[in-house]
């Protein structure tokens, strides 16, 4: 086998390879020997089918398995000889004008940039430390109630917080408002959901109340021409309703999953997944730092070949229906590009600290993405069914490998924080 090499651009590279045809004829007539005893043919004994018979019927697909075989082995062959890595399958081809006696083929594709990877004692980070109080705990609690509030008849005026149902026409020196009218339209007061102005004058009124509202369109009015116009708005309160909280009880507990252990297990639930997005914010702005340190502190080359099958996952991973859409916006190229590097430094990184995620960790990994769902084995059994998944899983733990060897040898500063300003951040 001879093997020469060229580089036909920075990462690009082409393997041409020549085999001798003589192994490649011995083999074709090996196999085709032993089809002799396989293949039934009609007007023959088995066993007895003629080899020239045998040559005619299988021949051409005989002997297209044997070249593909020895293209393939010796391709393998070459690249370890030549201490390659494609991070694509390469694009081969046979070149049909060498002599007889010999194949010659090409193998081009790209391989991974070399990075000079400076020290990681040089990143900078700031380590948030936070924790999740009691006081966070009763905060969230409180925020479930109010998405399941139920709205009772108010029985009294309105004050702000109450839910109002309204009939209103807008007009604009006895022009009508464009948008300014709507039919049972709800809005709670307080909320904002009004023109400014709006929600002061509805507060005190009763069912059944009739009143003429007046204010100011604001500068944000979709209408231009009506902006900072005085606006006189005929409304009818059909309806107030004030907001019941659920109570804290086994009924409420039960929608989020807790059967038994009441009000305390249930706080312990809510307590629990806090800490776990907690963990995850910390991580991902953690991750996030670091990347752009090291993406400031390294020049790294993106292989095309990487970039087009980023902006092609991305697509899928964003639906059929936005595909074209996609392909025309610069901004997703650009999102690739970040994340092939990304991902071409961390594997550098990873490889220069000799970390490497055990299968024990990617297991506490999996197993921590599949607790929140109702029915943990399966999203388990899931991820280890592909291997996509499963390279995705390892990736991520591999990313938390390197955040906690660069929070243990960076340049790191605390920075004491309260759950509230992490989560917003």
């Amino acid at each position: 086998m001879q093997v020469t090499i060229e580089s036909t651009a920075d990462l690009e590279r082409r393997l041409t390879v020549e085999l001798p045809r003589d192994g490649l004829t011995q083999k074709i007539n090996e196999k085709l020997n032993a089809l002799k005893g396989q293949v039934s043919v009609d007007g023959f004994r088995p066993g007895k089918v003629p080899l020239d018979v045998v040559q005619s019927k299988y021949g051409a697909k005989v002997q297209e398995e044997v070249v593909s075989e020895a293209i393939n082995e010796s391709l393998q062959q070459a690249l370890g000889q030549e201490k390659l890595e494609p991070v694509a399958d390469p694009v081969i081809n046979i070149d049909e004008t060498s002599a007889e006696s010999v194949l010659r083929f090409s193998a081009t594709f790209e391989i991974m940039p070399e990075i000079d990877l400076q020290p990681v004692e040089q990143i900078k980070l700031m380590r948030p430390l936070v924790s999740v109080t009691e006081t966070d705990v009763d905060n969230l609690v409180e925020s479930l109630r109010s998405q399941r509030i139920q709205w009772k008849p108010a029985k009294r005026p309105a004050r702000m917080g109450d839910r109002l149902t309204l009939d209103y026409r807008g007009v604009v020196n006895s022009q009508q408002l464009p948008g300014g009218s709507a039919k049972a339209l709800q809005a709670v007061l307080g909320e904002g959901s009004l023109l400014p102005g709006f929600d002061e004058q509805l507060s005190g009124k009763s069912d059944g109340d009739s009143v003429v509202i007046e204010v100011t369109i604001p500068n944000s009015y979709p209408s231009e021409e009506f902006r900072g116009k005085k606006a006189t708005f005929d409304v009818e309160i059909l309806r107030v309703e004030m907001a019941e909280l659920p109570d804290l009880d086994d009924r409420f507990f039960r929608t989020f999953g807790v059967r038994e252990g009441g009000l305390a297990a249930f706080r312990e639930l809510v307590k629990r997944n806090m800490e776990n997005e907690l963990q995850q914010k910390i991580l991902g702005t953690t991750k996030a730092a670091m990347l752009a340190q090291l993406l400031e502190m390294h020049t790294v080359p993106v292989p095309e070949t990487l970039l087009q099958l980023e902006i092609e996952r991305m697509k899928k991973m964003a639906g059929e229906g936005q595909a074209e859409e996609f392909g025309k916006d610069a901004d997703l190229t650009s999102q690739a590009r970040y994340r092939v590097s990304c991902g071409i430094i961390l594997t550098a990184l990873a490889k220069k600290l000799g970390i490497s995620p055990t299968s024990e960790l990617i297991r506490e990994k999996i197993d921590f993405l599949a607790e929140s769902y109702e029915n943990p084995e399966e999203v388990v059994a899931w991820y280890y069914s592909s291997q996509e998944q499963m390279a995705s899983v390892e990736a991520m733990v591999n990313e938390e490998l390197l955040v906690d060897y660069v929070l243990e040898h960076g340049q790191i500063t605390d920075q004491p924080m309260s759950f509230s300003e992490m989560m917003d951040s």
